[in-house]
């Protein structure tokens, strides 16, 4: 079984990207998906500093900002907001 996987988001270029509620599954010996729990997967955290730093990291680059929004619109009450010039 694999011990570690590595995915995420990232935006090249001026431009916005939102990221909320990933999941992870695997198929088990019965052919059955399985989800396998995130932590904070949803971001409803108010900071990226609470975000779990065993889970995720954050690499803002230099023409842009990362942070966590509170927006009606999504699916779930706060997400990631990537934002390059």
């Amino acid at each position: 079984m694999a011990e570690c996987i590595s995915f995420g988001g990232f935006l090249i270029g001026k431009g916005t990207f939102y990221l909320d509620n990933y999941q992870l599954f695997y198929m088990d010996e019965q052919l059955k998906w399985q989800e396998i729990e995130i932590k904070d997967s949803a971001f409803e955290v108010k900071t990226l500093d609470s975000l779990d730093k065993d889970t995720w990291m954050i690499r803002p680059d230099k023409s842009g900002e990362i942070s966590i929004i509170s927006d009606d619109k999504k699916e779930s009450n706060r997400c990631i907001k990537i934002l390059n010039y």
